[in-house]
């Protein structure tokens, strides 16, 4: 599970996870203490990779590390060998929990096919999907600003990875002067927020 505030920690643990053939459990860092128990409890995850602030909330019990143990480990590499296992498209490769308006959030499993399918048809809908025998469409830069355990954030994370596209990523909480800022400095031509971000920057 990984469970943080955006960063570039969160992309390169998710693609760690991703290449040992492990399941990422994308865990809300706004859950209260009871909701993340119950997270714990359906998923029942190996390992809780967490930020310094949500670190406090994980159960002892549960196996876990944090994003700047990861990042001292990086600074001295040791040379590490696996077997990754085959993953075949219908497994499952991630998690992404529902917001649980209903009662507690549910964890929704997609498989790798559902991911690729997902990413064919934003990618289709939005003009930008290769077409064999012509040019790719040109790369774009991305702003993030949803969080990237959310669907819409996580759809963003995957965008580069085909098209090439550069991910900006904004800080802290929604500040529409800087989004402003944001996409007009770095030309972003990408940006996937929801309705009330978007009225706060136009006004």
């Amino acid at each position: 599970m990984l469970l943080g505030a955006n960063s570039i920690e969160w992309v390169v643990c998710f693609w760690a996870v991703v290449e040992t053939g492990a399941i990422a459990v994308l865990g809300n860092g706004w859950w209260s203490r009871p909701e993340l128990e119950h997270a714990l409890a359906t998923t029942a995850p190996s390992l809780v990779v967490a930020d310094h602030a949500r670190s406090e909330r994980v159960p002892d019990s549960q196996p876990r590390i944090s994003f700047a143990e990861l990042t001292d480990a990086i600074a001295a590499p040791a040379t590490v060998t696996f077997e990754r296992p085959p993953a075949g498209e219908d497994e499952p490769s991630v998690i992404i929990f529902t917001s649980g308006t209903t009662g507690l959030p549910k964890g929704a499993v997609l498989s790798h096919r559902c991911v690729i399918a997902t990413l064919h048809a934003v990618l289709e809908r939005t003009r930008r999907l290769s077409v064999a025998g012509t040019p790719p469409p040109p790369r774009s830069a991305l702003l993030v600003s949803l969080p990237l355990f959310h669907v819409g954030g996580f759809q963003q994370l995957m965008m580069p990875m085909v098209g090439g596209s550069t991910l900006v990523f904004t800080e802290g909480r929604s500040d529409a002067a800087r989004v402003a800022q944001l996409i007009e400095d770095q030309a972003i031509r990408v940006w996937s927020v929801v309705p009330t971000m978007v009225t706060r920057v136009l006004d």
